[in-house]
């Protein structure tokens, strides 16, 4: 400033000294008095630098990130007459009707057929309760289907049905609104005082906006307080020094504010003025620091995500991938060491090596992890993506693809990766974190950890039990027990001798097709024709279905994992990589990590993705039926079904039939099983699966089924028995 003005020769009247609070207090005061457009407030700390009484400020109730309106003080209310027409009989069967036939087609359609039966069940809902609090829900459901091409995964298929069942019990409830302010007629109200008055002219008329800046955390009483005025806006700066005020580009207060050593107070240095040149001369130093201010993290989080689904079409996989980039800081500031922040680092690693605009498949993808994400990460809700195009600027988009098509392409098994990416992050943080900070992400770290090596079970029962305080009943304790010994036996068999780290499992055992071709193609003298290739291939591919389709019952995860791998490697060298590679890979992934034959839940779900592979890679055009020789022990009576003696599926179904009255859930399943063992063998996977979704259902029932339940099941046995014998 001395500089500035000697250079200038200007007259020291033009500034005042600020040095204290009470004239920093002062002159805003004064500002929210007099200014008419916009006053931004830039202080290292609220409460010693504000004149919070000026701004009449709401502690009372505490609010999301939305602005809410402040409700008005409590008054005596007339009784108000119900809102929403009543749902007669016949409606409400209708829709619960039309709920269960949409349960039993969600494994059936692909993503986008069924949003046309969500798009049916809105109308449906909205015409017999336009209030109803599942409306928003199913719009949710609604946007996110569209853009689906295929069928759902077995994890969306859950949370479907998962939201269907929830909408059954829900659909007549009405959504509860905001009391709206009462007339003076209906009830006393307390007059404000003269004070109040003028500080509510002030802030939220004439159009006037305030931006306070700050150090102070977002969930800071004052930061949440501020936020009730939708004329105020609360950005937060980390250990921010600056002070800088500006009134309507025609007064500035400029200087620092620092914390002296083992003090509370701040020093101030800092002057006013109203020296227009000099005002004109800062504000680009003000911009910068409100540029640098941040909102909360949920609306850093939810604005990444919309600028990548707003520019889903145009933008390369490399550009959204540093756009993904940018948000981990922030995630990692929001919940430390997480899946989801090494999820998105994964996604990330993706598309960052995609120099072009996504193609359909990829888009799909993107959007249904966004969405996914978001939805752990956030409260709020996205934008809805975009019809599907071409991208614009069709030149740079070639060259950017020629270039994509000169680099060879490589597939990384996800579980190394997880670890590096998972160890990198934490490594990474070190040096900004203190000791009490650096214990919190172990404990996280160790979570993630756990989770990645199939024991979240264990995470799980940490969390439930930390606010039991007393002795559990017997059920927990066994369960309790039975989660720990897996935990230990998953230990144990991990034989450090053996050496069957995740990477020696990567190489041992087999040579990647796709590196060997890397490594002897410039020997073109000894290697084959393209012909031979493709056909030694789809021999080696056939060879690799059948062992695993012969030795299912005898083979250990790992074992299936290393065939499954060299069958990725065949493709991945004859086709090139696509999305529909991506559940083979999980499969390789999840298998690693098992030492011993599957068991039956998790290779009946592992038979029916192998029979699907198998259709599409091997080369066998006819029907495949499963045939998983000791995988699946069929019962003589089972092999003459099969053959044609149809008696005993039908012998099954009525004593399944007979039992839903004296049988708890999970006996019904046991009995259940067999029966779908058998339709598999004579029906195939589609056919069974149906019956599967019923065995998961009942196997989390420990006691007889409720009517309601019982009625559906019975309604489905006899429907089977009529089908299938």
């Amino acid at each position: 400033l001395t500089d500035y003005i000697s250079k200038n020769k200007i007259s020291l009247d033009k500034f005042w000294n600020v040095n204290s609070y009470e004239k920093i207090k002062e002159v805003i005061s004064f500002l929210v008095d007099e200014c008419k457009k916009e006053i931004i407030i830039i202080v290292p700390k609220i409460e010693n630098f504000i004149p919070l009484e000026k701004f009449n400020l709401d502690y009372s109730v505490d609010i999301s990130l939305e602005k809410t309106t402040p409700k008005a003080a409590s008054r005596k209310k007339k009784p108000k007459k119900p809102s929403g027409p009543s749902i007669i009989k016949k409606k409400k069967k209708e829709v619960e009707d039309f709920l269960d036939k949409m349960g039993k087609k969600v494994s059936e359609l692909k993503g986008f057929e069924l949003s046309h039966n969500i798009a049916e069940l809105l109308g449906l809902i909205a015409e017999v309760n336009p209030e109803s609090v599942i409306i928003e829900p199913i719009q949710g459901w609604l946007n996110r289907l569209l853009v689906i091409r295929k069928h759902l995964d077995s994890n969306t298929q859950y949370l479907l049905l998962e939201a269907i069942e929830k909408w059954k019990i829900e659909y007549s409830k009405v959504q509860k609104k905001e009391e709206k302010p009462v007339d003076k007629e209906e009830g006393d109200s307390k007059e404000p005082t003269s004070e109040e008055k003028v500080s509510d002219v002030k802030v939220s008329s004439n159009g006037l906006k305030i931006k306070i800046i700050s150090s102070e955390p977002h969930d800071n009483k004052h930061a949440r307080a501020f936020k009730k005025n939708d004329h105020i806006e609360y950005l937060q700066i980390k250990k921010n020094k600056i002070i800088g005020i500006v009134g309507d580009n025609s007064y500035l207060i400029f200087g620092i504010g620092q914390k002296a050593p083992m003090e509370t107070s701040f020093e101030i240095t800092g002057f006013l003025t109203n020296f227009k040149p000099l005002i004109e001369a800062l504000y680009p130093h003000i911009s910068k620091i409100s540029l640098e201010a941040k909102p909360p993290k949920e609306i850093q989080i939810k604005n990444g995500f919309n600028e990548i689904i707003e520019n889903i079409n145009d933008y390369s996989g490399k550009k959204m991938g540093k756009r993904l980039k940018n948000l981990l800081d922030i995630i990692f500031e929001k919940d430390g060491i997480s899946l989801n922040i090494l999820e998105i680092k994964l996604l990330y690693g993706k598309l960052e090596k995609i120099n072009s605009p996504l193609d359909d498949e990829m888009k799909e993808y993107v959007l249904e992890e966004l969405i996914r994400l978001n939805s752990e990460l956030s409260t709020l809700e996205l934008i809805d993506a975009p019809e599907f195009r071409p991208p614009t600027m069709e030149g740079e988009i070639k060259g950017e693809t020629e270039e994509l098509i000169s680099e060879e392409r490589e597939i990384e098994a996800i579980d190394p990766d997880m670890i590096n990416n998972l160890f990198d992050i934490f490594l990474e943080k070190i040096d900004n974190l203190k000791g009490i900070e650096i214990v919190e992400q172990i404990d996280k770290f160790i979570e993630v950890i756990l989770k990645l090596q199939g024991h979240s079970y264990i995470v799980d029962w940490k969390k439930k039990l930390s606010t039991v305080d007393k002795t559990l009943e017997d059920p927990f304790k066994e369960k309790i027990r039975k989660d720990f010994l897996n935990w230990k036996w998953g230990l144990l068999h991990q034989a450090p001798g053996k050496n069957e780290d995740t990477i020696a499992i990567l190489d041992e055992g087999y040579i990647s097709h796709g590196l060997a071709q890397t490594q002897f193609s410039a020997e073109e003298e000894s290697s084959p024709s393209e012909d031979s290739i493709e056909i030694d291939s789809e021999i080696k591919m056939k060879e690799f279905f059948d062992s695993i389709q012969t030795n299912l019952g005898s083979m250990t995860g790992v074992e299936i994992s290393k065939v499954l791998q060299n069958i990725m490697d065949i493709i991945l060298e004859t086709e090139g990589y696509s999305m529909a590679l991506k559940g083979l890979k999980d499969w390789v992934s999840k298998l690693r990590m098992i030492r011993k034959p599957l068991e039956s839940e998790i290779k009946d779900d592992f038979e029916l993705e192998f029979l699907k592979w198998k259709q599409k890679y091997s080369g066998e055009e006819d029907d495949i039926k499963l045939d998983f020789a000791s995988s699946i022990g069929v019962s003589e009576e089972a092999n003459g079904v099969v053959s044609g003696d149809e008696g005993g599926l039908r012998s099954k179904f009525n004593n399944l039939i007979q039992n839903t009255a004296t049988l708890k859930g999970n006996e019904l399943s046991s009995e259940l099983q067999e029966i779908a063992d058998v339709v598999l063998l004579s029906h195939g996977a589609v056919a069974a699966n149906a019956i599967r979704q019923w065995i998961s259902k009942l196997r989390s029932i420990r006691d007889l089924l409720e009517d309601k339940i019982k009625q559906d099941f019975v309604a489905d046995l006899e429907s089977w028995k009529q089908k299938f014998s």
